[in-house]
């Protein structure tokens, strides 16, 4: 995830996706956030994954457990307030 660029193969062709943040080691998972920027309404779509990184080389998961969607939720919405209490 160098210079908060991530990129995968999808439909066989190369993606660059913006990273939001990352975190790591909770709940023994890495988790990244990211986007290509596309917008929903006023939001902004965002995905996210859990990562390996092996070699320098980055390998996404999927989240399965409701538990580590609702924590990334959190941060987002925190992220989010905070942005907002700023302005």
């Amino acid at each position: 995830m160098e210079n908060n660029i991530i990129e995968f193969e999808e439909n066989g062709k190369l993606v660059k996706y913006n990273v939001v943040f990352t975190m790591e080691g909770v709940n023994n998972k890495n988790f990244v956030v990211y986007t290509k920027g596309e917008k929903t309404n006023k939001d902004t779509l965002c995905y996210v994954s859990i990562y390996e990184e092996k070699n320098g080389k980055y390998k996404l998961f999927p989240v399965k457990e409701e538990n580590d969607y609702k924590l990334i939720n959190e941060v987002l919405n925190s992220l989010q307030n905070g942005e907002k209490d700023e302005k």
